[in-house]
């Protein structure tokens, strides 16, 4: 079996949370444990570099998105070529190769997504996507009105293109068929079992404690990104109600991740609190220094709003820290009856928590125990083995996800070059497209060029105006390519907007020769779909 991983929206820098862990953990996994395979990952200039050690396990790289950000020089040399196309009243043609599909090339059986997006989905290549969390079905609050318009589309898309789902638990897996109405049999659940990798022994630990100068404290810890989910005001209440009400504590609260750039306020929130010398924030740390620290807490406290799964729960319990934890979303599934739960919204039932964890021995004790029983659920062989298991069982079925589109962003704006997939039938269908090129672009007219398979069609469009593309495709045609002979970039012209963009694309769509019935909505809203059909 040969098996591609988009491993491309991954960045290294810590932001990433526990799906970067996961994500590294599973393809080392993979890579050691089915030899007879072959697995590819599809990496970006940003990260090409970080996988390389990943190739002394048998694994392939192959860096598909080679530039991170448009280079000055070429977008400067992209802009003077278009001024002097339009000044000289000359088509200055760009050769572009005609791209193969990148999967199929390549032999691949599968496309696996192990950070949720579907971005080089191929027609007959069976994709399986891996799903964190809904968060936006839940708290919509926490999300810009674009973001959340983003998140819903991007959900979506998935359900369309996505042959298999994996979760990484049983209530990111019901949210996503009750919310999405994905089929149930086609989504499975398989627990992240990442803990193992933090095997911190007595040594270490007081050597981390000690580089960070709490070797002589007693602590409670929280691991987190400073996302708004995590909910580390609340906590921060709840800790200085706890220090309000038994002022002869000597518990500290130290919390490590990424602030997200948003330190200002942070530290604000712990001057107004009086907390400065109660709190102690290192910022984002190695993993190595993340096992010493949450072996050596008094327990973990964990006051997030919303979790997919909860990894530093498993953590805690696999190397015997105590967890308090809110009692919401997919912790209790994480946590069993090892877990002491609170409410998350009521900071002062999380003060209460931590006063009793502190001073009752026999809780910590028994905390512990149930913690290494729970853990056991959760093995890393078995995960590795799961997945391997579903990629073998996609590879073996027909992709039924073979019509979509690549190069159309959500508000219509195209790209230079867009590319249609079709899934083969044996309807005959025309493909039909709306271009819209606007008064404000900085250039008259657009060419396009429509290829069906080995026919081309010459169109042009110009600044003001639009165009409707109605062409019969070939029976055998999979791929259709459009591509503009010009773009721009919105900041050239004093918008905030630094995309290269050719045209608006308000709609494509798929209908039948005979009828003129719409079979399928490629681009474009669902009262658009609804007034074609009727």
């Amino acid at each position: 079996m040969k098996v591609a991983i988009d491993v491309t929206p991954i960045r290294t820098t810590g932001e990433m949370g526990g799906a970067f862990q996961l994500v590294v953990e599973l393809i080392k996994g993979l890579g050691k444990r089915y030899k007879e395979d072959q697995f590819i990952l599809l990496t970006a200039k940003w990260n090409h570099d970080y996988f390389k050690s990943f190739e002394s396990l048998g694994i392939r790289r192959s860096c598909i998105v080679t530039e991170a950000v448009p280079s000055p020089y070429k977008v400067l040399g992209n802009k003077i070529i278009r001024k002097l196309s339009r000044l000289l009243k000359i088509n200055i043609k760009f050769l572009r190769r005609r791209r193969l599909p990148l999967l199929k090339s390549q032999g691949v059986d599968v496309l696996f997504c192990p950070m949720s997006a579907v971005n080089y989905k191929e027609p007959g290549i069976p994709t399986v996507s891996l799903i964190y969390d809904l968060q936006h079905e839940y708290y919509p609050q926490f999300f810009t009105e674009d973001e959340l318009a983003h998140r819903k589309k991007f959900y979506q898309g998935i359900c369309e293109m996505a042959d298999y789902i994996t979760c990484i638990s049983e209530f990111t897996r019901q949210t996503y068929i009750e919310k999405l109405k994905y089929p149930k049999e086609r989504a499975e659940v398989i627990y992240i079992s990442i803990q193992d990798r933090l095997k911190p022994d007595e040594q270490l630990t007081s050597t981390i404690l000690n580089k960070f100068g709490i070797g002589n404290s007693k602590y409670a810890y929280f691991p987190a990104n400073f996302w708004h989910h995590k909910n580390h005001r609340m906590l921060l209440v709840a800790y200085s109600i706890f220090i309000s009400k038994y002022p002869d504590t000597q518990l500290q609260l130290v919390l490590t991740g990424s602030l997200l750039g948003e330190e200002p306020s942070f530290n604000e929130l712990i001057k107004q609190m009086n907390l400065e010398q109660r709190v102690l924030h290192l910022g984002y740390v190695s993993e190595e220094e993340v096992s010493g620290l949450m072996a050596g807490a008094q327990f973990l406290i964990f006051p997030s709003l919303f979790e997919g799964f909860g990894i530093p729960v498993a953590e805690a319990m696999g190397v015997g820290t105590p967890v308090l934890c809110s009692n919401n979303t997919s912790l209790p599934e994480v946590g069993g009856e090892a877990a002491q739960y609170f409410d998350p919204r009521r900071p002062e039932e999380m003060a209460t928590l931590m006063y009793r964890m502190t001073t009752d021995v026999h809780l910590r004790e028994s905390s512990t125990r149930l913690g290494y029983e729970q853990i056991k659920k959760f093995n890393n062989e078995k995960m590795i083995e799961q997945y391997y298991r579903l990629l073998k069982k996609a590879a073996k079925s027909k992709s039924n996800k073979g019509t979509f589109i690549h190069g159309i962003y959500e508000d219509n704006w195209a790209k230079r070059d867009v590319g249609i997939f079709v899934e083969s039938t044996k309807m005959q269908l025309n493909i039909i497209m709306e271009i819209v090129l606007p008064e404000f672009v900085p250039y008259r007219t657009n060419k396009v060029e429509l290829v069906l398979d080995d026919k081309v069609k010459l169109y042009s469009v110009r600044a003001g105006e639009s165009l409707v593309i109605n062409e019969t495709l070939p029976q055998s045609c999979t791929e259709v390519s459009v591509k503009f002979s010009d773009d721009f970039r919105p900041a050239e012209i004093g918008m905030n907007d630094e995309r290269e963009l050719a045209a608006l694309i308000n709609r494509v769509y798929l209908s039948e020769l005979e009828t003129d019935k719409v079979v399928q909505m490629l681009h474009g809203s669902k009262k658009i779909e609804e007034e074609l059909t009727h």
